[in-house]
């Protein structure tokens, strides 16, 4: 004999299919949204005037940018560690580009005297000195630009010179040294840092076809490496 449910029975398995559709439809927006790289700019540490954000950063905690120095330009999806500090040479990062966290990049150069390198000599604290000996100071350093391109990783505790470029797609190894520039799709390491190898594969083919990086969304980025 057919015994027809009771109300609670159906009320129950009401509610049991409804959760599961929610649980079903979380899921999919928590897949949607990590896919992304960051869909807004994660900013946890202050940033001068001469910084532009061309499109959503994450910008680490205690990231040092001096106040003066050249205008600074950041492309999309770009990420920079904490504890990084982003010196007064460096003139632009491209999109995509990934620096770890205790980086030392641009820093500006020092003064080389016959007598001394104080700093408080070399970077003119006039506020500091007489006039008289404000007038002798040497006069300020050229700042020499540091490029990063697109694509780039750049590990952990490296240390890059002022007057660098780093090419699209480069690999620069953790705790390395640059004192030289690093073309595109290469991975250098050391101290000083030197080429270890070439990047190769189909990926590196299709992501060299890229020409204009700051206008790639990340689902055309991702189709890349299909």
């Amino acid at each position: 004999m057919y015994i027809m449910p009771t109300l609670s029975y159906m009320l129950c398995l009401t509610i049991h299919k409804l959760n599961s559709r929610i649980v079903a439809l979380a899921s999919y927006i928590r897949r949607y949204f990590y896919s992304l790289p960051f869909p807004s700019s994660s900013i946890e540490s202050h940033l001068p005037m001469r910084v532009s954000l061309r499109g959503p950063c994450k910008i680490g905690a205690r990231v040092v940018v001096p106040n003066e120095g050249l205008n600074l330009n950041i492309g999309r999806f770009t990420s920079v560690g904490t504890n990084t500090y982003l010196g007064p040479c460096l003139e632009s990062i491209g999109s995509y580009t990934s620096i770890a966290p205790n980086c030392f990049i641009a820093p500006a150069m020092h003064h080389r005297t016959e007598t001394t390198t104080s700093s408080a000599i070399t970077v003119r604290w006039k506020a500091l000195l007489p006039d008289s000996q404000a007038s002798c100071l040497l006069p300020d350093c050229p700042l020499k630009p540091t490029r990063i391109g697109n694509n780039v990783w750049i590990g952990e505790g490296s240390f890059i010179r002022h007057g660098v470029s780093i090419g699209d797609g480069a690999i620069v190894a953790a705790h390395s040294v640059v004192l030289g520039n690093v073309p595109p799709y290469e991975v250098h390491g050391g101290i000083p840092s030197r080429l270890l190898y070439t990047l190769s594969g189909r990926n590196v083919d299709r992501a060299k076809t890229v020409t204009d990086w700051s206008e790639l969304t990340p689902d055309q980025l991702l189709s890349h490496h299909s």
